[in-house]
């Protein structure tokens, strides 16, 4: 956890401190989970940063960045990218976040034995139950399955299987730009994971052909041993 720093314009203020506004889109990551910044007097923590479409973020997000209509969203982004303006495809990075509910500005947190800050008494820690609603009593492996299950509701089948597309092809692109020295380890993992998310969706919404997916999954392990055995 790092206290980072992301600038906010004056009259994102009263929205943000209201709670009104729990996200941002920035053109790079400013941050990663867990990681905190100060705006206007009062700390907040991002609980989740991920890339996405810029169209994604106007048409499913604009009430989390703090706007009316997805019209008013992009606008604003318009307003602020005067050169390029607002590209539906463009990918950005999409930073959620939550006001730190304490008196207490911010400070280096001392963690006690039970996880709390001696300080403020807060939990800096973020969980995965608190990245978004999901229904008690699952395991972290059914909370990572409902997440993926509302991701194909909020977005549909067919815009997810096109993400699913070109989040393939970012990783075949990054793969070339590392073979040439012009991306790293790290880039290549990002995408990597990019990639996964988008198959572990696919996976579910295969999910009533799940036979098909292990049994074929489990012949192409097979496969792979007998490689290297040879």
């Amino acid at each position: 956890m790092e206290n980072i720093d992301i600038p906010f314009l004056p009259e994102w203020e009263g929205l943000m401190l209201t709670g009104k506004k729990t996200a941002t889109s920035r053109t790079k990551r400013y941050g990663l989970q867990g990681d905190y910044f100060e705006a206007f007097g009062r700390v907040f923590i991002l609980t989740d940063v991920y890339r996405i479409r810029l169209s994604y973020v106007a048409c499913y997000h604009y009430l989390e960045e703090g706007c009316n209509s997805d019209f008013e969203f992009r606008k604003i982004w318009e307003r602020l990218h005067p050169r390029k303006g607002f590209c539906p495809d463009q990918r950005v990075y999409f930073h959620r976040f939550k006001l730190q509910n304490s008196m207490y500005q911010w400070h280096v947190h001392e963690l006690t034995d039970n996880g709390r800050c001696r300080i403020c008494g807060c939990d800096p820690t973020p969980v995965l139950a608190d990245l978004a609603p999901s229904p008690s009593g699952l395991s972290r492996e059914e909370k990572t399955a409902d997440i993926y299950s509302r991701a194909l509701k909020a977005w549909g089948a067919e815009a997810q299987l096109g993400m699913t597309q070109e989040e393939c092809a970012e990783l075949i692109k990054v793969i070339n730009k590392y073979f040439r020295g012009k991306a790293d380890k790290a880039k290549v993992i990002e995408e990597c994971v990019d990639a996964e998310l988008m198959i572990n969706q696919m996976r579910e919404l295969f999910k009533d052909d799940r036979n098909t997916w292990d049994r074929i999954k489990i012949e192409k392990i097979e496969r792979l041993n007998d490689l290297l055995e040879l």
